[in-house]
């Protein structure tokens, strides 16, 4: 998985019945998920969006770091080694990731993800998105330090609509499923081992976009819209 999202709705803050993703978040998450941290249309490691976690048995939405700061950083000019992927099948080995996948697992909800095909010398960007309108919501685990949170996506095999584009994805959790990932007694990795598979690919739909969103100052509608074949010139 490479190392860009696009997080830009705000319907939630719309009134529950005029919207299906206001009714969404109602029933899976608090209604604070649309308040918080950054959006755009092309967000990098170390930015500050929202995540998701459980906290005294509510699902709720806090601002943190694009990028795991783990349990040993002591100050943040310490968190140099900035995490912002981990994989999920050692996840539980990994001494940055050990105790964050047994207790400290949130999802990070996203409107779409990029990633990048290699084409012989050059990568061309693809836009991933539900193909129902929902969110993707990429499992991940967390860190919390008294100078704020930080967060690393999770990520899996490919499955078939990726598998040609790129050698990872991220971690999609289930709406259905969100409860039991978040869940903080559930100590046990093997416990949602399931959850952690390539999401079924017709979850998803994609489509090449252009080649600007390589450009971290570039952020803005027309990213994610599909290519027309022609274009080449990079902005």
């Amino acid at each position: 998985m490479s190392g860009r999202i696009a997080r830009f709705s705000k319907q939630a803050l719309e009134p529950v019945e005029e919207t299906g993703l206001g009714e969404f978040y109602q029933r899976y998450f608090l209604m604070n998920v649309p308040t918080v941290g950054k959006f755009g249309h092309n967000i990098t490691p170390t930015e500050k969006i929202a995540y998701v976690r459980n906290r005294g048995g509510v699902n709720e939405a806090f601002e943190g770091r694009w990028g795991l700061e783990p349990h040993w950083v002591k100050s943040p000019d310490k968190a140099m080694g900035l995490w912002h992927l981990a994989r999920s099948e050692s996840a539980a080995d990994k001494p940055a990731f050990r105790d964050a996948i047994r207790t400290a697992r949130c999802v990070v909800p996203v409107d779409g993800i990029y990633e990048w095909q290699k084409v012989g010398s050059d990568k061309q960007p693809w836009y991933f998105y539900r193909a129902d309108g929902q969110p993707l919501l990429l499992g991940g685990i967390y860190a919390q330090h008294s100078w704020g949170d930080s967060f690393a996506i999770l990520t899996t095999e490919p499955n078939a609509i990726m598998v040609d584009i790129h050698e990872r994805m991220p971690v999609i959790i289930a709406a259905d499923d969100s409860a039991r990932w978040l869940a903080p007694d559930i100590a046990d990795p093997s416990l949602v081992s399931d959850l952690m598979h390539p999401c079924p690919p017709e979850w998803l739909r994609t489509h090449k976009v252009g080649k600007a969103v390589g450009n971290v100052r570039n952020d803005y509608p027309e990213l994610i819209e599909p290519l027309e074949e022609e274009e080449e010139p990079e902005s």
